[in-house]
């Protein structure tokens, strides 16, 4: 997002193009906050209450977390435009009652008109007279038709309808990431999709009343020439209650990812949305869609994650493509893939030696080689408690450096700087117990 002010006279609503710009820049918004703005523009300095909002965007009969929806397409007609709720230029907050839109905004495109009521045709008393039994009989055959047309479609509502998918809904405490799909089409691009999977997983993990399934245990869910199981099969398997399916997409200095969240034991839809941004915000990017998620779940954030989840900084684009390839070839776990994971590491150091989770990466490759003894664990273990230090001098916050200090001490204390013995046996129970994270969240 960018930090520049606020420049009002040149914020325009375009409706024929469905875009609002601000001079020559396209701001951009999902469906559900646009239709929003449209509706509180078109009624400027009118209040629009929630009501009429929901009708608006969903309907009047619907049985989605509505309020959850207004609060968060509120958040990003706000994040947009730059405006601070404290001290409203354009939206106002109505407690209890609604929203008002007062800020100066040009609108290109005439709104949709409203449809007229047809006025009634004039008709002198005598053929209003004579019309009155025609009348009478043909709203009563209407009524009976309507009598007929309800009673069908009750015996076949209790017939065929799944009443149980309207039922309230338990809460959601534990959910699975189900590896995004890599749409461009390349399959050398399967790193990316895959590096942006762990790190959605990285962010959700950090919510403390949220239990998330870790990417081992959701990478056999990858698409293969086997098909996927029944949403509802995968979800016990796991043992969670809620599944997130999604893709993503990039092209050039931009990456585009989509999400939709299932309450699983129903195969429920609950929610979904589309993201863009440039590759430079990726961090913030992720963050967004971990706090969309944790808003649709209903799970209460703590101060502290509001805080992490609202903030992220940039990365050099160059240096997170090399640190997702790392990642990529550290999660194989083979002796060749291990040093290539290091040759990427290195790669994204070059470009930004201020890049703390590549030097995380560093330190898991280091200590898992020494380890398995790929490497003189003399020359290993030393290079790996570097490089986790250093990460934590980047940035103390960082999770993932505390959790590669973490792993080179669960393995080497007491060793000698020799690897244990049943090494390998060891090393997969540490592989199903520590989130395989990538570790680029900074806070």
């Amino acid at each position: 997002m960018s930090e520049a002010p606020v420049q009002t006279d040149f914020l325009e609503l375009d409706l024929r193009r469905y875009e609002l710009r601000r001079g020559s820049s396209v701001l951009k918004l999902e469906k559900i906050p646009m239709e929003l703005l449209i509706l509180l523009v078109e009624r400027r300095d009118q209040l629009v209450g929630r009501e009429e909002i929901i009708a608006r965007l969903w309907g009047k009969d619907v049985f989605l977390d509505t309020e959850q929806g207004i609060n968060t397409a509120i958040r990003k007609i706000r994040l947009t435009l730059g405006d601070d709720p404290n001290d409203p230029r354009f939206l106002q907050t109505i407690v209890g009652k609604g929203y008002r839109f007062v800020g100066p905004i040009t609108v290109v495109g005439a709104t949709p008109a409203v449809a007229a009521a047809r006025a009634p045709i004039s008709a002198t008393d005598e053929e209003t007279q004579s019309s009155r039994p025609k009348t009478a009989l043909r709203r009563k055959l209407v009524a009976f038709a309507a009598v007929c047309l309800l009673a069908g479609a009750a015996v076949v509502a209790f017939r065929y309808f799944d009443w149980i998918r309207w039922f309230p809904r338990r809460p959601v405490h534990s959910i699975a990431v189900l590896p995004l799909k890599n749409l461009s089409g390349n399959p050398a691009d399967d790193y990316f999709a895959d590096g942006m999977t762990d790190e959605l997983i990285t962010n959700l993990a950090k919510i403390s009343a949220l239990r998330v399934t870790s990417y081992t245990s959701v990478s056999k869910y990858k698409t293969t020439s086997k098909p996927l199981p029944p949403l509802p099969q995968v979800a016990q398997e796991l043992q969670v209650d809620g599944i997130v399916e999604g893709s993503v997409l990039r092209s050039g200095d931009q990456v585009r990812i989509t999400a939709q969240l299932i309450y699983a034991s129903r195969d429920q839809h609950l929610w979904a949305e589309e993201y863009q941004r440039y590759v430079r915000d990726v961090l913030y990017l992720q963050r967004e869609v971990a706090r969309d998620i944790a808003e649709q779940v209903r799970v209460t954030l703590t101060p502290n994650e509001q805080k992490r989840l609202a903030t992220a900084g940039v990365v050099d684009p160059a240096a997170y493509e090399s640190y997702l390839r790392g990642r990529s070839f550290w999660n194989q776990r083979s002796e060749a893939s291990l040093l290539k994971a290091i040759d990427q590491f290195n790669k994204a150091i070059e470009v930004d030696a201020g890049y703390a989770p590549a030097y995380s990466g560093l330190a898991d490759c280091y200590t898992t080689l020494g380890y398995l003894s790929y490497l003189d664990p003399l020359d290993a273990f030393p290079r790996a408690r570097d490089a986790a230090t250093k990460a934590l001098e980047l940035d103390p916050s960082l999770a993932e450096a505390h959790t590669s200090l973490a792993y080179y001490n669960l393995t080497t204390p007491g060793t000698g700087g020799k690897p244990r013995t049943n090494s390998g046996k060891r090393l997969n129970s540490i592989q199903t117990t520590r989130p395989l994270t990538t570790g680029i969240a900074i806070t």
